[in-house]
């Protein structure tokens, strides 16, 4: 079965449509909007290649091929908040509708959209998800610091949403910097949790 990497439309055509579902503006088919049981697995940074992703997508797929045809992979190219603030705010507000639709369930990402998303309790806490012993075992955990309304740090930090990911396909769109991986808060939790744990497993 060949793996389906969906690449998504415009921002600005998503901005004026953000109040759809995330699938429609990817052009998605009528059984993705109607729920069709599958999870999404956005990877979004300032530039994500489909052929990066797909790369990513086929390595996972080998080693867990039990998922196939059970996890759709999406690339967000998020641009730059500081060169194109335009496309950079309608990608935030195309995020923001695929949470309330429902049709986000992980995010691996880069630090910035991280942050972003744990200031706002955009994810699940992992201590929400797993024991302080399974937590211990995932390696490098994420957490933020918080700023205020004029975006200025406040000494505090978010709690601990997200795991490191490294894997030579995430390097190729993230860089040396490497992405955090987070289940998202109004996913399918039992779903969304293994197969969070089988990304992590599989770098």
């Amino acid at each position: 079965m060949k793996t389906t990497v969906k690449k998504r439309l415009s921002a600005l055509i998503c901005a004026m449509t953000a109040g759809l579902a995330l699938t429609s503006c990817g052009g998605g088919d009528e059984s993705d909007s109607e729920g069709d049981g599958s999870l999404n697995v956005t990877v979004s940074a300032p530039y994500v290649s489909d052929e990066a992703l797909q790369s990513y997508a086929d390595s996972f797929f080998a080693a867990y091929p039990e998922w196939e045809g059970k996890v759709e992979f999406t690339a967000q190219s998020m641009g730059s908040e500081e060169t194109d603030g335009t496309m950079y705010g309608a990608q935030v507000m195309q995020q923001s509708a695929a949470v309330a639709a429902g049709e986000l369930d992980i995010m691996i990402c880069d630090e910035s959209t991280a942050a972003r998303g744990c200031r706002s309790e955009l994810f699940y806490t992992l201590d929400e998800m797993f024991t302080e012993d399974e937590i211990a075992g995932f390696g490098e955990t994420l957490s933020y610091e918080e700023v205020d309304t004029d975006g200025n740090p406040t000494g505090e930090m978010t709690a601990v949403c997200g795991v490191k990911l490294d894997s030579d396909q995430l390097d190729s769109i993230f860089g040396d910097d490497g992405a955090g991986i987070f289940v998202v808060a109004n996913a399918d939790l039992e779903q969304s949790k293994q197969l969070f744990l089988d990304l992590i497993a599989a770098g």
